[in-house]
């Protein structure tokens, strides 16, 4: 058997890895060449624009044959933001890295985006055209839209809205003035340097007087300075004076990033914020602080805090422990392995994982009995019955030696 320490790194990954994807919905079967589609084009006539409006429509995996509900993301500048936001939620959600729920993924098409994320402002720069028609987009979401995607998909009630710039400005005037239509907010670099910076001093000033709001809201800006930076440090400033009872808020200054490659980073900072009791990075520590029961308590909050279902993933279990066995305690990762067997069935490469951090110390009893429950679990396991017996192999010559 390969030693264990060489294998460590490799195999945690590989376990993990290995779990997520025997627990992930699986890809229906495609012919050579027929084309991966991440989403699809909805149309809708609108009566608030008097015209025929577009969206992009992303669903999560195993979508079509199932019966499940999702939250809804609604995203501005969609044509130009809907791969890589619907590739991001996709990623953020799959089994093993699960920091975020499944959702699906609206993306809405501008006929004039300047016209349509835009307050109205005392003198908007000439150069930009018609402006000033954010009221009327937010009724055509209000209105429209989220009743037709509520009609025509499985959705849950929890709506997150995203935009960047102009469409992060947006996504604020739609928190001011909207407050119950969207139950969190993502705001990329936005526009606040709007009307001189006007947009900033209202919502600050609505902030203040708001005492309660229930809401979850990020903001981010670049490294970009002016009044886009500014402009957020200033609702920062307003947020740490006065935060209303029931938001819950964060922020991220990304100095190394651009008014446009801010997007991807700071929408998965955004979505990992608003989702913060959903997963876990540092899972071990996690574990520490109070066990499984700790982790159990804290998916029943998410659900409860999120109105989603949540119950802890088979392979937070199997990543626990995983980490506990690569760590050296080996009888905790057993312990966990068995915790709930019929709900939480333990996999049989967990067992073999096991057996070689056994071997890698010495103890050949305990390798042995870990690939007894590895057979245990499936009789037809031929690498478990191979090693077990030039395991036993091994016993009985110490032995015999003795």
């Amino acid at each position: 058997m390969t030693p264990p320490t060489a294998l460590r790194p490799a195999v945690l990954l590989a376990l993990v890895l290995a779990a997520a994807l025997g627990l992930a919905p699986g890809a229906a079967a495609q012919t050579d060449g027929s084309p991966y589609a991440v989403g699809h084009w909805r149309d809708l006539e609108s009566e608030v624009f008097g015209q025929r409006r577009r969206v992009l429509v992303g669903t999560p995996p195993g979508y079509a044959g199932g019966s499940e509900r999702y939250p809804v993301l609604y995203l501005m500048d969609g044509e130009a933001f809907f791969p890589s936001t619907a590739g991001l939620v996709r990623f953020l959600s799959m089994p093993g890295v699960d920091l975020v729920p499944q959702h699906l993924v609206v993306a809405v098409h501008h006929a004039d985006r300047n016209h349509e994320l835009t307050p109205p402002a005392a003198a908007p720069p000439a150069f930009l055209g018609d402006t000033g028609g954010a009221d009327a987009l937010l009724a055509f979401l209000r209105d429209e839209l989220v009743p037709f995607v509520e009609a025509e998909y499985r959705t849950r009630p929890q709506r997150v809205l995203v935009g960047h710039s102009f469409g992060g400005l947006f996504a604020l005037h739609a928190l001011r003035s909207e407050p119950e239509l969207f139950d969190a907010v993502v705001a990329l670099s936005p526009s606040l340097q709007w009307d001189d910076g006007r947009q900033v001093e209202t919502l600050a000033d609505w902030f203040a007087a708001r005492e309660r709001l229930d809401a979850r809201l990020f903001l981010a800006s670049a490294g970009e300075g002016g009044g886009l930076t500014e402009g957020v440090r200033q609702l920062v400033a307003a947020l740490e004076t006065h935060t209303p009872t029931g938001l819950d808020w964060d922020h991220a200054i990304l100095e190394a990033e651009s008014h446009l490659s801010v997007v991807h980073d700071a929408t998965r900072r955004g979505l990992e914020s608003v989702y913060q009791l959903w997963g876990h990075k540092d899972l071990l520590p996690a574990y520490d602080e109070g066990g499984l029961a700790a982790l159990h308590a804290r998916a029943r909050l998410a659900a409860e805090r999120y109105g989603l279902p949540r119950e802890l993933p088979a392979y937070t279990v199997v990543r626990v422990a995983t980490e506990l066995a690569v760590a050296g305690r080996l009888d905790e990762a057993r312990q966990v392995l068995e915790h709930d067997p019929r709900r939480y069935p333990p996999p049989g490469f967990a067992y073999h994982l096991l057996a070689q951090e056994h071997e890698g110390r010495g103890d050949l009893e305990g390798a042995a009995a870990c690939l007894r429950a590895a057979l245990g679990r499936d009789r037809r396991d031929r690498a478990a019955a191979q090693e077990l017996r030039r395991l036993e192999e091994q016993l009985e010559a110490q032995r015999e030696a003795r």
